[in-house]
């Protein structure tokens, strides 16, 4: 090559100018060839990381070597890439709750902020779930005209979905003491509202009454509809959510040795240049050295268990106990929700003049018995887990685990116990239970009360718990704590992560089940979400202190989905269920007028030309679905093969790595002492030889690779 050209911008430097600021650098730039050449000059020059980028934007402006066509290319190009830098940090000004997340971070660590990052996805989740409940269902409602069910019809369904309808009232009142009930409770005129199922119908109601609908909109359709895409679509954004941190929980995980050096000389970010964000920086860094360190610390607690035989089998003694204990609990947990609900549920049958105050608390006894267990058992679950000495990331995931399952297994009791209920013998002509069932003019707002209430139970439990226990312990222990041992011991709270996470899974599991009876909800929990942040930042800055024991961010995310998709899955099964086996009831909801809620896609697809009707029934037929179903679980079987194969090669890597340092060890040995050097009197010729026996090259790797050893086995 001859010599470099330099193609300057607008207002960019001149040659004469170049030149001389390059000689007063220390660079020539006759001897320059290429790009590079100058690139790696510009980095060895003894001068500032600042100085050194000022000048290779002096002389390289335009791209050095270039021509006008590519270096135009190359401006373009960089101004795309600043622009996108500006504009994200522009959106990360504006973003919810930014300004939030660097005090947490900075107090707490990343362990605790993931659990805000956590509660905002799903802040983000309910708004879209609202959004598709309430503009596909409730507006149409709105928009409709109204029903007259006084009319006469020649269609048997319809006729009958009128009788029954009027059948249907709503209990209305003028006391405002009964008027609250009603709000809390979501009886009364609350059952008639856009809240609940049993307020919504169709203008396919008119058929055969002689009067036309010019409102073409099908709300049977868009309530079944908008219920399966609010299903799918929370599925693909938990889906996204979690291969978009998959990434770094990967790199966390395999992380072997944690590299301190490059996190005391690296992890600083030396653009920050306000204090408060420089503070809450360096309690950041801070913590996540805490969290190395106490990995480490466990990593060698677990080597030192290992070696004695009568401490392991000690341990694994204590677990199996601690996991009977914990799945004593779980039943009888259980068991106390289905009584509960069933007691409740004939005492108001039974007694339907008793005390407006008795019957609130009978009829809230199935959400106080699940809200009280819900705040019980998870104590007891964090104490029972650190008697089986496991680290701070499986003691986490571990109670995750167990308070989950007793969550469901709270909601899917609930579940099953109104289902019972439900589903009796002894029915009407309008499919409504009668004496001696329990009577339930319309099952499914009557599922939707007990959502609603368990909504209201949890909120009012989240806040009381802020404000009555967490914000007075940290006072008292605070101003008093010098003076009592006992307030010493209790200490001031912490932020435990496994059970806000289960709240907030909890919370959507609700959600999840909820929004098919009760199509509001969803706006129930966004309301919920955004106060719970506030009460919850409340709590991690002024009354929680930081764990004692670390937890690393990048595995809570990875972990909380993994907990978020155990709870979709079993939240869909009722829902589906409901929609594709279960009767809907004759007077209230959009189904009234037929024998199942699917029915509804069977006589919208019959009004399709033949050949589309033709397409369906083969998509939906026992031989295709039995085809997918079989793809879907190679694609999982091969998904899992080749994972377990990238594995191997990381760790084949991983090895190759390490000697082929200690290969750079023995080079460096041999160059340094020579042939002749001697080490305490004696020729260091049989100290290399020696190491050089010792360390295993990359021949001797594959080789024991190609005999099917693995290296831990072959080199020690």
């Amino acid at each position: 090559m001859g010599k470099v050209k330099i193609y300057p911008e607008a207002g960019a430097t001149s040659d004469v100018e170049k030149q001389k600021l390059a000689a007063g650098s220390g660079i020539n730039l006759e001897t320059i060839h290429d790009d590079q050449q100058l690139i790696e000059t510009i980095r060895s020059r003894p001068i500032s990381i600042r100085d050194k980028i000022k000048l290779k934007d002096a002389l390289c402006s335009g791209s050095v070597g270039l021509s006008t066509c590519e270096s135009w290319r190359y401006s373009m190009a960089r101004s795309r890439q600043k622009f996108n830098m500006k504009a994200k940090e522009a959106i990360s000004t504006i973003e919810l709750w930014g300004s939030s997340f660097h005090s947490i971070e900075g107090h707490h660590g990343t362990g605790v902020l993931s659990y805000f990052v956590f509660l905002r996805w799903m802040f983000g989740l309910n708004i879209l779930l609202f959004l598709l409940m309430f503009g596909f269902i409730t507006v149409p409602t709105i928009l409709q005209p109204a029903i007259d069910y006084t009319a006469t019809s020649t269609d048997t369904a319809v006729s009958q979905s009128y009788s029954c309808t009027q059948t249907y009232k709503e209990t209305a009142t003028t006391d405002v003491v009964q008027f609250m009930l009603h709000v809390i409770q979501g009886t009364g005129y609350m059952e008639k509202t856009h809240l609940f199922y049993g307020f919504y119908s169709g203008t396919q109601f008119l058929r055969g009454t002689g009067t036309a609908s010019t409102f073409p909109y099908n709300i049977p359709l868009a309530y079944f509809l908008a219920s399966a895409a609010c299903l799918v679509v929370s599925l693909l954004l938990m889906a996204k959510y979690t291969a978009k941190g998959l990434w770094d929980f990967v790199v966390d995980e395999h992380d072997s040795g944690y590299d301190f050096c490059s996190k005391v000389f690296c992890s600083w970010d030396y653009s920050l240049n306000d204090d408060h964000t420089a503070t809450a920086k360096y309690k950041s860094i801070s913590y996540d050295f805490k969290c190395d360190l106490a990995e480490d610390r466990y990593k060698r607690q677990q080597a030192r268990i290992q070696d004695s035989c009568c401490k392991r089998c000690g341990l694994y003694t204590l677990r199996f106990l601690v996991n009977v204990f914990v799945i004593a609990c779980l039943a009888g947990g259980g068991a106390a929700i289905f009584f509960a609900t069933k007691w409740s549920t004939e005492f108001v049958s039974a007694n339907p003049s008793a005390v407006s105050y008795v019957l609130l608390l009978v009829e809230f006894l199935p959400s106080l018995t699940i809200t009280v267990l819900n705040v019980i058992i998870p104590l007891i679950f964090d104490k029972v887990v650190l008697l089986e000495k496991y680290s701070q990331a499986v003691v986490v995931q571990i109670t995750l685990i167990r308070t989950v399952f007793l969550r469901l297994a709270s909601l899917a009791m609930l579940i099953v116990s109104l289902y019972t209920e439900i589903q009796c013998d002894n029915r009407d002509s309008c499919g409504t239970n009668i004496l001696p069932c329990t009577v339930i003019p319309c099952w499914e707002t009557y599922v939707g009360q007990q959502m609603y209430k368990l909504v209201i139970m949890n909120f009012l439990v989240t806040v009381v718990k802020v404000f009555l226990v967490e914000l007075p312990r940290k006072f008292i222990v605070t101003k008093c704590g010098d003076k009592s041992k006992l307030l010493q011991m209790i200490g001031p709270p912490e932020f435990q992560i496994p059970t806000n996470v289960l709240d907030l899974v909890y919370t959507q599991a609700i959600c999840w089940i909820g929004f098919f009876y009760a199509p509001l909800i969803p706006a129930l929990i966004i309301v919920h979400m955004f106060v719970v942040f506030y009460v919850k930042r409340l709590s991690a800055l002024k009354a929680c202190e930081p764990s004692k024991r670390p937890y690393r961010a990048s595995r809570s995310n990875s972990f909380f989905m993994v907990v978020l998709f155990l709870a979709f899955f079993v939240c869909c099964i009722p829902v589906i269920y409901t929609m594709a086996a279960l009767s809907p009831s004759k007077g209230c909801g959009p189904f009234r007028i037929y024998a199942s809620m699917f029915s509804v896609i069977d006589e919208t697809v019959q009004g399709f030309p033949a050949v589309v009707e033709s397409i369906y029934n083969v998509l939906t037929s026992a031989a295709i679905t039995t085809s997918a179903i079989c793809l879907l679980g190679l694609s999982l079987y091969y998904c899992s093969v080749m994972k377990r194969a990238h594995v191997k090669m990381k760790k084949l890597l991983q090895h190759q790595l390490t000697h082929n340092g200690k290969d750079k060890d023995v080079e460096r040995a041999r160059s340094r002492w020579g042939p002749r050097a001697v080490r305490g009197g004696r020729s260091a010729e049989p100290v290399r030889e020696k190491v050089k026996k010792q360390t295993p090259t990359f021949s001797d790797i594959d080789k024991s690779y190609s005999n099917g050893a693995a290296p831990s086995d072959t080199h020690a």
